[in-house]
C-alpha cells in the first residue's frame, strides 16, 4: 500500500516532481478518439460491409465471437490510426474507442491471433481479396460521386516494397537492386485511391501519385507486408489502401474552413491522436473531449454532418 491508502500499481515518477504517479491502467481513457470518426465515415458510406455479404462464413459457432464486418473494421482502423502490426491488436483490443467503434460496448475486440488468421484464411483467399476490392469501390464511388465529374485524371505507378525472407513469390527487381514485391497504385489527380496490389513487369512514369504512395509508406507503412503467404500480402495490402480512403475522406469532405491541404499525418496526428475520457453512465456511452481540444469543430463537420 501507498501511504495515501491506495493499492500499488506499476507506476514511473518523474523526478523533477516525485509526488506524480503516471501509470497504463487508465481503462477507460483512449489516445485514439479518431476511430470513432473512421466509424462514422465507415459506415456513412457503406463502405466495409458493402463486401462482407460476399464472405461465407463457415467457422464453428465457437468461433464467431467477432463477426466478419467487425474483424475488418478492427484490423483497418488500426492502420489508419497507425498500428499497422497485428500484434498491435492484442492492447487496442481493449481500448474503449475502439470497443465502441466496433459495437462491442463491455466486450474486447479480436486479438493478434484472431487478426493473422483473417489476414491468412478470410482474406487472403480469392473471394477474400474480392470483397476487399468491392470496399475499395464502393469508397471509390464515395469520393467521385461528390465530384460529380465527367472527366478524371489518372496518375498510376508503382513503387519498390521490401522482401522480408523468403518470402511467397518475391522476385529480384533489377530497377530498385532488391528482391522485393512491386505493387502499381492508380489515384485520381486529387489523390482518391482507385485502385491498389497487383504486381507489374513494367515500370510507369511518375506523376503526383508517387507523392500519395509516399504519404502511405511514410504513415500507414504500406510496405509493411511481412506475412510469408503473398496473397495474405495482397489482403494487407487493399486494407491499407482502405486505411488511406477512409482517412482521405475525413479530408475531402469534412476539414471545413482549413486553407491548406492538409497531410494525411495531419489527419493521424491531430484528429485521430485525440484522447478522451469515456464512460458508461444510465445506459449511455459518454464521450468526454477536453474543453480546450482546438480541433473540436472538424469532429462537429464529421459527426454532426448530414445526408
Amino acid at each position: 500500500m501507498l501511504g495515501n491508502g491506495e493499492a500499488q500499481k506499476e507506476a514511473i515518477r518523474p523526478d523533477f516532481n516525485r509526488s506524480i504517479f503516471i501509470d497504463f491502467s487508465g481503462a477507460k481513457i483512449t489516445s485514439d478518439a479518431g476511430f470513432l470518426l473512421m466509424r462514422e465515415v465507415d459506415q456513412r458510406f457503406g463502405i466495409i460491409e458493402s463486401g462482407c455479404s460476399q464472405l461465407v462464413d463457415n467457422r464453428s459457432a465457437s468461433h464467431k465471437k467477432h463477426t466478419f464486418e467487425q474483424m475488418i473494421q478492427q484490423r483497418v482502423y488500426q492502420m489508419a490510426a497507425g498500428y499497422e502490426d497485428c500484434n498491435d491488436a492484442d492492447y487496442l483490443r481493449i481500448d474503449p474507442a475502439m470497443r465502441l467503434a466496433l459495437d462491442k460496448g463491455q466486450q474486447y475486440g479480436a486479438s493478434q491471433s484472431v487478426m493473422s488468421r483473417l489476414e491468412n484464411d478470410i482474406l487472403g483467399t480469392t473471394a477474400g481479396r474480392q470483397a476487399l476490392d468491392t470496399m475499395i469501390t464502393r469508397s471509390t464511388d464515395a469520393l467521385l460521386k461528390k465530384k460529380n465529374k465527367k472527366r478524371l485524371i489518372l496518375d498510376v505507378d508503382s513503387t519498390e516494397d521490401p522482401a522480408h525472407g523468403n518470402q511467397d513469390q518475391m522476385a529480384y527487381n533489377g530497377h530498385f537492386g532488391k528482391n522485393c514485391f512491386h505493387p502499381i497504385f492508380c489515384f485520381t489527380s486529387d489523390g482518391d485511391g482507385l485502385a491498389a496490389s497487383k504486381v507489374v513487369k513494367v515500370y510507369n512514369g511518375r506523376g503526383d501519385v508517387e507523392n500519395r504512395i509516399k504519404e502511405c509508406k511514410n504513415t500507414l507503412r504500406w510496405d509493411k507486408t511481412s506475412c510469408h503467404r503473398f496473397p495474405a500480402n495482397e489482403a494487407r495490402l487493399k486494407m491499407g489502401f482502405l486505411a488511406y480512403n477512409l482517412l482521405h475522406l475525413i479530408r475531402r469532405f469534412y476539414l471545413w474552413g482549413e486553407d491548406a491541404r492538409r497531410s494525411i499525418e495531419w489527419i493521424i496526428t491531430r484528429l485521430v491522436k485525440a484522447g478522451v475520457r469515456i464512460v458508461y453512465h444510465a445506459r449511455r456511452w459518454h464521450v468526454h473531449v477536453a474543453s480546450a481540444f482546438p480541433l473540436g469543430h472538424h469532429y462537429r463537420a464529421v459527426l454532426g454532418w448530414q445526408c
